[in-house]
């Protein structure tokens, strides 16, 4: 069920997507790429399986930019975030993602190394729509599809390893703010 947290002012997201036009960085097209003595390489193997099974070739649809605080973006968002998400940010466990039109992330869960530094039960993990809501463009999360959310707009995941797609079937870029922390108690 999808868990509303509260808004973002919008001037933050205006931005912040500002702040990322003005950076060119080279797009992911799949799973990247883990040594075999990783913790979760079994799981980035099968989710590569799944994905060429299902279709999905390298350089067909699947197609992501992500920008980090820092160095694409002012770290002021991030801490504007923290504050009304109530947690504690874990550099650098924060991006926001681009999509393009015609491209999508498929179904996945972001394997992360903060998996093996931190109690599983202290992470959160948050999505906010940074953009302004277009047609075509979704993010699905679990059992739940996220379509033409208000810009702002805070939710939270139900659990940091959760599933979760995005495509844009629209005409315009789509871009969302993704990260993962600590809840303040």
């Amino acid at each position: 069920m999808k868990q509303f947290i509260g808004k973002i002012d919008i001037s933050y997201c205006v931005d912040v997507i500002n702040q990322c036009k003005k950076h060119t960085v080279e797009p992911f097209n799949g799973n990247r790429t883990l040594n075999p003595n990783e913790e979760f390489y079994e799981d980035h193997l099968e989710q590569k399986r799944l994905a060429e099974v299902a279709g999905y070739t390298k350089g067909d649809s699947i197609e992501f930019r992500h920008y980090f605080p820092k160095i694409h973006f002012d770290i002021k968002f991030v801490d504007e975030f923290c504050k009304v998400a109530e947690i504690e940010y874990l550099d650098p466990f924060s991006f926001i993602s681009e999509i393009r039109p015609g491209k999508c992330a498929p179904w996945h869960w972001d394997i992360n190394p903060i998996f093996t530094k931190y109690d599983p039960k202290e992470l959160v993990r948050f999505i906010c729509f940074i953009d302004q809501p277009k047609p075509g463009q979704a993010f699905m999360l679990e059992d739940e599809c996220f379509y033409m959310e208000e810009q702002g707009s805070i939710y939270k995941y139900p659990n940091p390893k959760s599933h979760h797609a995005g495509f844009n079937a629209g005409l315009k870029t789509k871009f969302l703010f993704t990260i993962t922390g600590l809840q303040k108690n």
